[in-house]
């Protein structure tokens, strides 16, 4: 783990706070743990000089008592091929890469169907680094499915992610797919 000054960064605060939520939640309801990856691609005017990227994700979560919303927390990694542009839109050659905790809810129809839709909304915190690294809060919003098949599922969800700081703001729309293990 990576320290600034003795002293923990923002990102690795919210992570060890939204970790210590998590495991402090009730067992009483079903528990799932995610694994998964997909597809970035840069959206609003970070689009220009930037190349759809992949990313991977790891959640976990509980579904609350009457089958309806889970509350979920997870991380990302993911990265994009910057470069190109022209004139003021010019941008130097490299990669950029994003590092993300976040946490939120699912609500869903019935989690014990074997076909799930649900939408989903999470925030945390974003750290991007192409020259330079920024932290900044971010927001997401989606939907997804879970196709049930014993104790493993699959699922499949898009989201649409937001990061801003200051003047500066970054978007994405992500499709993932994955593995999903309840017990």
């Amino acid at each position: 783990m990576a320290y600034t000054h003795g002293r923990f960064s923002r990102l690795q605060w919210l992570g060890a706070v939204l970790l210590g939520a998590f495991c402090a939640m009730p067992a009483a309801g079903q528990q799932f743990l995610s694994l998964g990856a997909g597809a970035s691609f840069p959206t609003g005017t970070v689009r220009t000089g930037m190349a759809p990227g992949w990313m991977s994700e790891v959640m976990g979560g509980v579904v609350l008592p009457g089958n309806f919303a889970s509350v979920r927390v997870g991380a990302m990694y993911g990265q994009s091929r910057v470069g190109g542009g022209s004139g003021m839109m010019a941008v130097e050659s490299g990669t950029q890469s994003f590092l993300g905790v976040m946490g939120g809810f699912m609500v869903m129809p019935d989690w014990n169907r074997d076909w799930v839709p649900y939408l989903l909304a999470t925030a945390g915190a974003i750290s991007a680094e192409y020259e330079g690294r920024m932290t900044s809060f971010a927001w997401s919003t989606g939907a997804g499915a879970t196709l049930r098949w014993e104790a493993l599922d699959f699922y499949v969800e898009g989201r649409f992610m937001q990061a801003s700081k200051g003047s500066a703001r970054g978007e994405m729309v992500s499709v993932t797919s994955g593995i999903r293990f309840s017990r």
